[in-house]
């Protein structure tokens, strides 16, 4: 999934003065001082990928990320902050705002003012977004997100009998106001639909998660990342008929290995971060790379454990 430089990219980059940017993560990161607090996994790889790739071609990058688990707001004023004060030629964001919010508007409004350009990663840019930002934005490396949706989706669907078809999908998300996730939900809702499941949203949070309680019954569940699957996992096992994650870490690897998770859908964050540098560098018109969705399931989960 990583491309390394072609002949000719490098030689634009080597006649190319040394770019300077700043990168956005819109979550908390893994700081080594403070372990016990929880983190990305996913945006901790992005910003090591892009770290490693920015420090081989000698460019410039400086990291930024809120103290809160999730805080699109607290981001906001972090890439205003680094704009003022780095003044980079270039800026590598997740769209993340839902389309036609407050924070949407607030997020267009810094970087129409900006005016450099921008590297999307991770959470794709909407159509709104694009096509007012289109003489800034250079590209997007991330997850096809309506594709992981349906990817999971179709491995819940192999779970659900008429006993549980009542109670359809369950979707269980950690972040609000998110639009990756929210297009992670419509391509579920896409292959639900046409099987004629019906698809339920149930909000369980990224901070001090208790046991989930989704009443009686069994349940099939589909989440949106690891915080959700590590919330599912507190559930009595008798209460689960499927479960499909997204994303990776150890314990949910361990699970998928110990037959708690069927299988869980993942992406290439290190990719990711890699790649924005990659565009930072070389594209002067918008490219765009998938970076998955990609099945993880027993069969071979062990070569993704991470």
């Amino acid at each position: 999934m990583v491309r390394e430089l072609s002949k000719r990219e490098a030689v634009i980059v080597s006649k190319s003065p040394l770019r300077k940017g700043i990168l956005l993560s819109h979550s908390r990161i893994k700081n080594p001082a403070k372990p016990d607090l929880k983190s990305s996994e996913v945006w901790t790889d992005i910003c090591n990928g892009a770290r490693w790739r920015a420090r081989t071609q000698g460019v410039g990058i400086t990291v930024y990320y809120p103290e809160q688990y999730h805080d699109v707001g607290e981001a906001l004023d972090l890439l205003e902050l680094g704009i003022e004060k780095k003044k980079p030629d270039t800026v590598i964001i997740p769209d993340t705002p839902l389309p036609g919010s407050k924070l949407e508007k607030r997020l267009l409004d810094i970087l129409s003012s900006y005016g450099g350009r921008i590297v999307f990663v991770n959470v794709p840019p909407n159509e709104g977004v694009l096509s007012q930002l289109y003489k800034q934005a250079v590209g997007y490396a991330g997850m096809n997100e309506f594709g992981a949706g349906q990817k999971a989706a179709r491995s819940a669907s192999f779970f659900i009998t008429e006993e549980e078809r009542l109670n359809g999908l369950t979707v269980l998300k950690h972040e609000e106001g998110h639009y990756g996730h929210w297009l992670r939900i419509e391509g579920i809702r896409d292959i639900a639909g046409r099987m004629g499941i019906p698809v339920k949203e149930v909000f369980v949070g990224t901070e001090n998660q208790k046991t989930l309680n989704l009443g009686d019954g069994k349940f099939t569940i589909i989440t949106l990342g690891n915080r959700g699957t590590e919330a599912a996992l507190t559930l009595d096992q008798k209460q689960i008929a499927g479960l499909v994650g997204m994303d990776l870490n150890p314990t949910v690897a361990q699970a998928i290995l110990d037959s708690r998770v069927n299988s869980t859908i993942v992406q290439y964050p290190r990719a990711q971060g890699i790649l924005a540098i990659d565009l930072m560098l070389t594209s002067d018109r918008f490219q765009g790379y998938f970076c998955g969705p990609t099945i993880v399931d027993p069969d071979n989960v062990r070569v993704f454990q991470l």
